[in-house]
C-alpha cells in the first residue's frame, strides 16, 4: 500500500549526475463505518431486526403459509382440470346417445324417438333406503322388456346409457328420487320400466320432462298391445336457467336433456280434449344437450316452457274445428279462480272452483321444464334455427348440443 515516485536526472557513471527521489505512502483503503443503529447488532430501539438474535418461529410461520398457499392452488387446478376432463367423458356419452338416436331414425325413415328416458334396464334388489348403510347392490335385469319406457332400451338401440362420469356413488341420486317421488327408481319389488339414472344410479339420464308423451304402445310378451304410462312428464328435475343468480341452482352434472318436435296436424278435433298438449304427427327434429360441471355457466338453450293446445271457446263454427293457441303461461282467470277455491272452506267450494284449481295445477305442471325449441307463431318449430336453441339470457349449464340438423 505505498508507492515510490522517482525522477533521475544524470549522466553517465563518470559525469556528475543530479538525483531527486520522492516517495510517498498512503493509508489502507477502509469503508465508512456503519452507523451504530444501522450495524447488525447494533440498537433494536431503532426499529432495525436483529438478524442473529431474530425469533425463528417467525420464519417457519413464513414458510407454511407460503406452502398452504401453493397447496391450495395445486388443488384448485387439479379440481379444474379434473372437471374438464369429466366435462369432455359427458360429452362423448351424448354424442353416444345420438348415435343410437341416428340408428333408430335409419330404421323408421327418419322418424326420431318421441322421448327418452336414460338410465339402463337393471334395478338394484338390495336396495333398503331404510338401512343403516344403504347400497346399491344386487343388480337384477329386468327380464319384460316390452314394458320399459325408453325406446332405445326397449327397442335394443342401447343396452344401457353411458356413465355419468361426475357421479362416484350414486346413493345421493337414489336419495333424491325418493324424496321427488322418481317413478323410475329403485324400489323393493323393482320397477318394470325401467330406472332413470340406472340401477346404480350412476348412468345418464333425462332430466327435462316432455308432457306431450305421457303413454306409449307396448306389444307384451304374449303378443297382446297395452297402453302404459311413459313417465316422460315426470316434471321434478327442473335444470334450466339455473345460473340466473351468481350462485347456480341444484342441477346434476353429467345429466342430459332431450325434446323432439315435428309437424302438427289435428285432423279429429272431436278426439282431441281441451287444454290438453297436442302430440306431433311425426317426429322429425330433436334437440339434445349435457350438463356440465357446477363451475361451468355453459349456454343459453332453454326457455321458458310452451306448448300448443286446441282452444275451444264454446262457440260452433262452420267447420267446427277449434283454433291452435299457444300457452306460456297460467291464464290470469284461471289463476284467480285457483285462488279463490284455495280459500274457501270444503263446505262453500263448488265445482267450478275445484276446475279451476284441477286446470290451475295441469298448467302449472306442463310449464314446469323449459324447453330448448323456438316456435314461429303457427306452432312449428324455426328450424333449423340460426339461433340455437330458445335462448332467455339465462345460462343454463349446458357444454354441448347436438341436434337433428347437425
Amino acid at each position: 500500500d505505498s508507492g515510490i515516485i522517482s525522477l533521475v536526472e544524470g549522466v553517465r557513471k563518470s559525469q556528475p549526475f543530479f538525483c531527486l527521489s520522492v516517495q510517498v505512502r498512503t493509508a489502507p483503503f477502509r469503508k465508512k463505518p456503519y452507523p451504530n443503529k444501522f450495524r447488525p447488532g447494533g440498537n433494536k430501539k431503532a426499529g432495525v431486526m436483529n438478524m442473529k438474535k431474530s425469533n425463528p418461529w417467525i420464519a417457519a410461520i413464513i414458510l407454511a403459509l407460503i406452502l398452504i398457499f401453493l397447496a391450495l392452488n395445486w388443488l384448485a387446478v387439479r379440481r379444474l382440470g379434473n372437471d374438464r376432463n369429466r366435462e369432455a367423458e359427458a360429452k362423448a356419452g351424448l354424442h353416444e346417445i345420438q348415435h343410437a338416436i341416428e340408428r333408430y331414425a335409419i330404421d323408421r325413415e327418419g322418424e326420431y324417438p318421441p322421448y327418452l328416458i336414460g338410465g339402463d334396464i337393471e334395478y338394484a334388489a338390495d336396495y333398503d333406503p331404510g338401512a343403516d348403510n344403504p347400497s346399491l347392490t344386487g343388480l337384477t335385469r329386468i327380464q319384460d322388456l316390452s314394458r320399459v319406457s325408453d325406446p332405445l332400451l326397449r327397442e335394443g338401440y342401447l343396452e344401457s346409457y353411458p356413465y355419468n362420469p361426475f357421479v362416484k356413488s350414486g346413493l345421493a341420486i337414489a336419495a333424491l328420487q325418493i324424496d321427488v317421488d322418481d317413478p323410475l327408481r329403485n324400489d323393493a319389488d323393482g320397477p318394470v320400466q325401467g330406472c332413470r339414472f340406472g340401477g346404480n344410479c350412476r348412468k345418464m339420464g333425462n332430466v327435462m320432462p316432455d308432457h306431450r308423451f305421457t303413454m306409449f304402445q307396448a306389444t307384451l310378451q304374449d303378443g297382446s298391445t297395452a297402453d302404459i304410462e311413459s313417465q316422460a312428464d315426470f316434471q321434478h328435475y327442473p335444470f334450466y336457467d339455473v345460473w340466473e343468480d351468481s350462485k347456480p341452482e341444484t342441477y346434476i352434472p353429467g345429466e342430459f336433456f332431450y325434446k323432439s318436435n315435428g309437424p302438427i296436424t289435428a285432423t279429429d278435433p272431436n278426439a282431441i280434449d281441451s287444454d290438453q298438449p297436442i302430440q306431433q304427427m311425426r317426429v322429425d327434429q330433436y334437440i339434445m344437450g349435457v350438463y356440465g360441471s357446477l363451475r361451468s355457466k355453459g349456454m343459453d338453450v332453454l326457455g321458458p316452457a310452451r306448448f300448443n293446445v286446441m282452444d275451444f271457446d264454446g262457440n260452433e263454427s262452420e267447420m267446427d274445428m277449434p283454433s291452435l293457441a299457444w300457452v306460456t303461461e297460467i291464464p290470469e282467470e284461471i289463476e284467480g279462480r285457483a285462488r279463490s277455491f284455495d280459500d274457501k272452506s270444503e263446505d262453500s267450494a263448488d265445482a267450478e272452483g275445484e276446475d279451476a284449481k284441477a286446470l290451475f295445477e295441469r298448467y302449472e305442471r306442463l310449464l314446469n321444464g323449459g324447453n330448448p325449441f323456438c316456435f314461429s307463431e303457427l306452432g312449428n318449430p324455426i328450424g333449423p334455427p340460426g339461433e340455437l336453441g330458445n335462448p332467455n339470457g339465462i345460462p343454463d349449464g349446458i357444454i354441448l348440443v347436438v341436434t337433428s340438423w347437425d
